[in-house]
């Protein structure tokens, strides 16, 4: 399922152990931070998919 999403191409190893923002078709990287408030201070009233990137054991999405 997340191959079929696609973006784990828009995720580096950087990004690990980090919360991102992705568009909501999951097509564009939109925020990266240390904390979930931090992303969504980033992304204000967007819409967006934000997770927190785990090492190793894939990734936890939560809509917003």
């Amino acid at each position: 399922m997340v191959e079929q999403l696609g973006y784990t191409k828009l995720l580096k190893k950087s990004h690990e152990n980090k919360w991102v923002a992705l568009s909501a078709g999951y097509e564009k990287l939109l925020a990266v931070g240390e904390t979930l408030a931090e992303v969504l201070k980033k992304t204000g009233k967007e819409e967006v998919v934000v997770m927190q990137v785990m090492p190793n054991t894939g990734y936890a999405p939560v809509l917003r």
